[in-house]
Order: C-alpha cells, then structure tokens, then sequence
C-alpha cells in the first residue's frame, strides 16, 4: 500500500462488464494456447481496464499501459518501429518464424507512435512447471531464463512474470554486479562461475534472491503534492538518491514495499540454494539440446536459450496462488495490475541495471521536485 495505497484505497463504482460470461468450453485448458484464450477473455480485459482507470489518476500526462498479448509489440526499446523480434526454426517445417512472449505490457512510444513491452510474460502449463516442484531438475530453469532473455534481448526491461493455471510468478531481473577492476577487461558473455556453498558468484553477488519486505517509513506530512500524490512523505533523510548514491544492491520485493507478509513462502526459501547455483552457470546454449526435448514438456514457443542469460541476476521473485484472496492477500490481478503500473510509471528508470532503489523511496530532480523512484509520482518538497 505504501506505492499505491491511496488509488487502491479510493471509493469507486463497479467496474464496466467488460467481456460476456465463459462458455463451458473456453474454461476447459487443454494446452498453453487454451490458456492464453482464457486469460484474454477473462483476465486480461479487466487488468487493463483497472490500468486505464488508475493510470488517468495517477499519469494523466503519460500513455497508458495495456496487459494484451505478446505479438503487438514487434520493435524493441532502440527500435521501436523496426520488427526486431528474434528467430527461431520451426518444429515441423524448418522455416524461420518471430518468436516473441506471450504476454505484453504495451505502452506507446509518443515519439515513434511505435507500441513497446515493459511487462513481457510467458504461460506456462502446470501440469509441465510449478515455481515450488522438480526443482532440482535441469528444465525446471528455462522458464525463468526464457522471460529474462525476453526482457533483457528486446526490450531491456527489468519487469516480467511467469503464469499458469496454478499461479503467477512476477520476476524482477537484475545485472550481476562487477567488480571495478574486472568490468574494462571481463568478457559480457563470460558468466562468472557459483560457489554452491554460498550461492554466490566470485564478485560476491547473490544469484536467485528470496526476499522479504522492507520496512516501512514513519512519514510526516509534506506540504502537498504536485502530482496526484498526497499522502504523507518520509523525512528528508530518507530520501533515495537513486542511483549514482547508492553502494549495495537493493534486495527488495515487485510487490507492496508495506506488505507483512512475507516476499516469499517457505517453499521458495528451501531452494535458494539450487536455484542460486543452476542460475550462477546458466550459459544457456548448454541446455538448447534438451529444451527441445518433449520429454521435458518444452514451451510450445521454440525458445533458444541465450549465452548470455546468465549476465542477469540476482532474479527476485514473488508467487501468488490463484486460490489467495481477502483482505491483506496479494491477488493474481491485484500483483498483474502492479507490476505494470510500475513498469509504465513515468519519471522512473525500467532499464535492468545492478543496483535499484527500495521500492519506497524518493529521489531529486534536477532540484527541482522529489519523485518517488516506483510509480513516478511528484512533490515540490519533503518534510524534514
């Protein structure tokens, strides 16, 4: 609640009926493309409509972002115009075919009037994957090194997720971090080798973070927004000067910086250390042979892993249960509705780097206002 309390908390008429009711047959699933049919009738339409209604709020000055799927998109962040998608050989016939998520976060590009993906997604069938079974199997890793080569080889953009019939898993993705005597001569397809006794890599960074919230800041008032914002600001102090000031990586949640529940159940704790070690090593093209393999109930979407997939890390992530529901619970749509208004918000750095502020903190511009580095929102001043 502490990013975006006061639009979640505000008094609103029910929403437009936005699609008919499913049929029989549209809520069996019989495969991913089942799924994907599913969740644009049923889940897609009233997570972008609850998007339209908060981002008028929230970014009146900004496009919106729609959750639609991943085909509208066809640039990529240096070339939004230009279909840039990456090819792959298809299964049966050979031919060279765009391969591109299931799932985007679109927003326009007002310069290009060209769409771009902030929020890339893949489904995927539970039955073939769960984020807490077979986790110490080879294949239970592409998934998640499939989305970090959608967002980082497209679109750089540190905001993905991963969905299924059993649960959404929301990832943020990080750049390893390295050290300044190695950066001018290292290799960037080079990945650094894991210490399996701390989940480490050489530069001491961690790998697969399993996380819990951050505290929550005891504000006192400001003296009033210049955006839409107008609830209690932290002190002066407290004030992130993102990013050239900071000196750890940020080991935060993509969900509410308030939560109290934890980032991630016990089930995510107990394989921190092999997800922590496959993830160090994943040069992936050691594992192209077997992603092709319908023994390990491959992606129907010929994903070729990267070599360099395993650049990207420490990979924080967050699984919600589409049985979880009632009040303090993170939803399935609430948590699809969060992480694309933070990777849509304005003023705010979506690019994957090493380092990232805490989710709720606030940074200064040109010392001109204070901009909260999650959603984008202003204020002429901080309270000290």
């Amino acid at each position: 609640m502490a990013c975006y309390g006061l639009v979640l908390r505000a008094q609103r008429g029910q929403l437009l009926d936005i699609s008919p009711p499913l049929s029989r047959l549209e809520r069996e699933i019989f495969d991913e493309d089942s799924l994907d049919h599913l969740l644009s009738r049923s889940i897609g339409p009233k997570v972008s409509e609850s998007l339209r209604t908060a981002c008028e709020e929230c970014y009146p000055e900004s496009p919106d972002i729609d959750m639609t799927r991943g085909g509208r998109p066809r640039g990529s962040a240096d070339n939004p115009r230009v279909s840039t998608m990456p090819e792959a050989k298809g299964k049966s016939t050979g031919e060279t075919v765009k391969t591109y998520p299931d799932w985007a976060g679109v927003q326009i590009d007002l310069q290009s009037g060209a769409y771009m993906n902030c929020c890339p997604g893949a489904t995927k069938l539970s039955t073939n994957w769960q984020s807490g079974k077979e986790t110490a199997k080879a294949h239970y890793f592409w998934p998640y090194a499939q989305l970090i080569n959608y967002c980082r080889r497209t679109w750089n953009t540190r905001y993905g997720y991963l969905i299924s019939q059993r649960e959404l898993v929301v990832l943020r993705i990080s750049r390893t971090v390295i050290g300044s005597g190695i950066a001018p001569t290292r290799s960037p397809r080079t990945t650094q080798q894991t210490s399996a006794a701390t989940g480490q890599d050489e530069g001491g960074s961690p790998l697969f973070v399993p996380l819990s919230s951050p505290p929550e800041h005891h504000a006192h008032p400001g003296d009033g927004p210049v955006g839409f914002l107008s609830r209690p600001l932290p002190p002066r102090n407290s004030v992130s000067r993102f990013p050239e000031q900071s000196s750890q990586p940020r080991r935060v949640s993509v969900t509410s910086a308030s939560s109290a529940m934890p980032v991630d159940r016990a089930p995510v704790q107990s394989r921190q250390g092999s997800i922590a070690e496959s993830m160090g090593g994943l040069s992936l093209t050691d594992y192209e042979e077997q992603a092709s393999s319908s023994e390990h109930h491959p992606s129907s979407d010929s994903f070729k892993p990267s070599e360099t997939a395993g650049e990207y890390r420490p990979v924080e992530m967050k699984s919600i249960s589409w049985g979880d529901s009632g009040p303090g619970e993170l939803t399935v749509k609430l948590v699809l509705w969060w992480i694309h208004m933070m990777a849509a918000a304005p003023r705010c750095d979506r690019t994957i780097g090493p380092l990232y502020p805490d989710l709720d903190s606030w940074g200064r511009k040109d010392g001109l206002y204070y901009y909260h580095t999650t959603t984008g929102l202003v204020h002429s001043k901080i309270s000290s």
